[in-house]
């Protein structure tokens, strides 16, 4: 399933408030969302987030593994934004 670029938008302008990250969960409560839905906006933009197990000798694929995420440092939701944007138009200009 695709992410639209507001879900996107709205995950990352949440992080930016928080720059030492939150839990998956954390995120999908403060912005009403299912946690599925935040997990694909936030694999969709993979490049620019950086994720953490609870615990750092668990693989982080397993189902229901709390998970943290952040920006990685310097990035921000108007650099993302362009990226995506620009993603999209190159897409519709290979069809």
């Amino acid at each position: 399933m695709k992410t639209n670029i507001p879900t996107i938008i709205k995950v990352v302008k949440l992080l930016e408030n928080y720059p030492q990250g939150l839990w998956l969960r954390e995120i999908a409560r403060q912005l009403n969302m299912h946690p599925d839905t935040v997990k694909r906006a936030l694999e969709s933009i993979g490049d620019f987030v950086e994720r953490r197990a609870v615990n750092d000798e668990m693989p982080m694929n397993l189902a229901n593994l709390p998970v943290y995420w952040k920006l990685k440092l310097g990035y921000n939701t108007v650099g993302i934004l362009r990226y995506l944007q620009t993603t999209r138009k190159l897409k519709n200009a290979q069809k």
